[in-house]
């Protein structure tokens, strides 16, 4: 009987022991989240995409090679005297005897 007892004892015990353990576990790994995510936040305030930050310039020479390639790309619209777009034609292609 006393053997019973103690034993129950010792088992609500560790329970207990294990509860308490895993919180503490559990406030440790909050707290170290939360610092986490103070750092990641400070080191995003840091980086220089705000407007007006450490950009390099636009090179003159890389915009215009881009303009012409974009310029090559787009098909030409053509415009009616008035200023209105031109309905496109369509080119069917030819048939293969």
């Amino acid at each position: 009987m006393y053997i019973e007892a103690i034993t129950i004892f010792l088992i609500i015990g560790l329970y207990f022991f294990v509860i308490l353990q895993f919180r503490t576990a559990l406030k440790v790994l909050v707290n170290r989240v939360n610092l986490l995510d103070n750092q990641i936040a400070e080191a995003i305030t840091k980086l220089p995409f705000q407007a007006g930050g450490d950009f390099e310039p636009i090179n003159p020479l890389q915009q215009a090679f881009a303009n012409i390639l974009t310029n090559m790309a787009m098909p030409k619209q053509e415009r009616a005297e008035n200023g209105q777009f031109v309905k496109a034609t369509i080119i069917e292609p030819a048939e293969r005897e």
